[in-house]
């Protein structure tokens, strides 16, 4: 991974901390390097050391960069109103003559153009035993001297000199091919060497050597090409290794960055157990007995009292959602301490180890009001206000399951009238 990248990375990751102090960045820095450790280890455990190396040198110069940024902006500076250095003095131009300028003698435009042809015809007759190139010479020349000539005829144009030099080199180029082409016509026999090396037997000589040599090195430039080949499959295969990798620490310096917001990383813990982060995920989780519940107290919901008790009284006393209801985590948030309030507050009614429950019969069976409490003794009592016993029985248990350890210690329950 280049630097530019890890420091995207870390960047992202410092701007998303809580609390972007140089101890907190500097834990960040340390544990984004055993993530990458981690990651560069191989299937046998062992470890990539030139990945690893590579990798931890990335993040290193992120690093630093991410700190001298961080220098830069809790430094005092202030702006240099000086004169300028010598140093930043525009130099002097130096003169150039403009392109159009009129030639000299001495520039010997046609030796140039002849010197140039001459060029391109011997190499090109030297190397006829490899490729025949006279056809495709001789339409490159015909085409460039055609370009240069209407270049030269456009108003304002420019560098002049070479036009006319290109101009003259691809007439003579195309010259010198047709030359060539009416020799072998005319000459007989065959001439497969070109016609210096069937003219001259010490360039004939030359010619075979170097053929062979540029031959070898053709072989030798497949043989590599071959490698290069295998090599460069090797490195793609490395490199979407390295992108999975990459794609992993990134993920991992970005848990980094959600682990320290533990409001964050409670809402991704209960997504991740499939509860939504609200009162009804937490109600779905505290009914199925979701160790989820309890990251709902990070996650500060901004549930009401009256909203809570609604909650409450969906379920009868009598079923686990209620047991696990009532001995959830937020039943002991600050936010809802009255509703613990009143489920002990029943207790403190019987000092004698008598408890006169007429006051919940008149509530759940007569006119009762409509406090918390009332509801609940409607919801769970109503239904057998008609039989004394069941009440009693029903009621023992609604108590109980009220108060939780604190009801053992009551153990009658008498109804004075009613």
């Amino acid at each position: 991974m280049d630097p530019d990248k890890m420091y995207e990375l870390l960047s992202g990751a410092v701007s998303r901390l809580p609390d972007s102090s140089e101890v907190t960045r500097r834990q960040l820095y340390a544990k984004a390097l055993t993530s990458i450790e981690n990651n560069c280890r191989r299937a046998d455990g062992s470890l990539d050391e030139a990945m690893f190396q590579t990798m931890k040198r990335s993040a290193e110069i992120a690093a630093a960069r991410i700190e001298k940024q961080f220098a830069v902006k809790n430094a005092a500076t202030t702006p240099n109103s000086g004169p300028r250095s010598a140093s930043a003095v525009e130099p002097p131009r130096r003169f150039a003559p403009p392109d159009d300028a009129p030639q000299s003698a001495g520039e010997y435009l046609w030796l140039k153009a002849l010197g140039i042809c001459g060029a391109i015809g011997t190499i090109i007759d030297f190397l006829k035993p490899l490729a025949s190139l006279q056809s495709a010479a001789f339409f490159i020349g015909v085409l460039l001297a055609t370009l240069c000539h209407f270049a030269m005829r456009l108003p304002g144009a420019t560098g002049r000199r070479w036009l006319k030099l290109g101009r003259v080199s691809g007439g003579l180029v195309a010259a010198l091919m047709l030359g060539l082409f009416g020799m072998e016509a005319v000459m007989p026999g065959d001439q497969p060497n070109g016609l210096l090396a069937d003219t001259f037997p010490p360039i004939a000589a030359l010619q075979t050597r170097m053929l062979n040599d540029i031959q070898a090195g053709l072989g030798r430039v497949e043989q590599t090409t071959t490698a290069i080949d295998a090599t460069t499959r090797e490195t793609k295969a490395s490199a979407d290794r390295i992108e999975q990798q990459t794609a992993s620490i990134a993920d991992d310096v970005r848990n980094l960055a959600d682990a320290a917001d533990p409001v964050v990383a409670a809402r991704k813990a209960i997504v991740a157990a499939g509860f939504t982060p609200d009162l009804s995920g937490y109600i779905a989780a505290v009914s199925s007995g979701s160790m989820a519940q309890y990251q709902f107290v990070d996650t500060g919901l901004p549930i009401s009292v009256e909203d809570f008790e609604a909650a409450l009284l969906r379920f009868r006393y009598d079923t686990p959602e209620f047991s696990n209801f009532i001995a959830g985590p937020l039943v002991y948030d600050s936010r809802f301490r009255s509703v613990r309030t009143a489920f002990n507050a029943v207790s403190s009614n019987a000092p004698k180890g008598v408890l006169d429950v007429s006051g919940i019969f008149q509530a759940a069976c007569g006119q009762g009001g409509d406090s918390f409490l009332d509801k609940l003794y409607r919801f769970n009592l109503a239904d057998q206000c008609s039989d004394r016993s069941a009440w009693l029985e029903q009621a023992s248990g609604l108590l109980k399951a009220m108060g939780g350890s604190l009801y053992p210690r009551v153990p009658t329950l008498s109804l004075s009238k009613g």
